[in-house]
């Protein structure tokens, strides 16, 4: 698993410029722990991903509310 934080006064919009950074931080974290297992992508944010073209690359996204549940 690979978690991002990102903290937003609405739901979290995720462009092709950062999707593209998302890609080379999950490429460099399978590369530096050589892992063969799959790694998927969890966005830890304050309201959610807003869905969108881009919004794809998130398999999991954990809310603030879920953390006070």
């Amino acid at each position: 698993m690979f978690c991002e934080m990102k903290y937003s006064l609405s739901e979290y919009a995720i462009d092709a410029e950062y999707e593209q950074k998302l890609r080379n931080q999950k490429s460099a974290f399978i590369d530096a722990t050589n892992t063969r297992k799959a790694v998927h992508l969890t966005m830890v944010t304050t309201f959610g991903i807003k869905a969108n073209a881009h919004s794809g690359i998130v398999q999991n996204e954990v809310k603030l509310d879920d953390l006070f549940a």
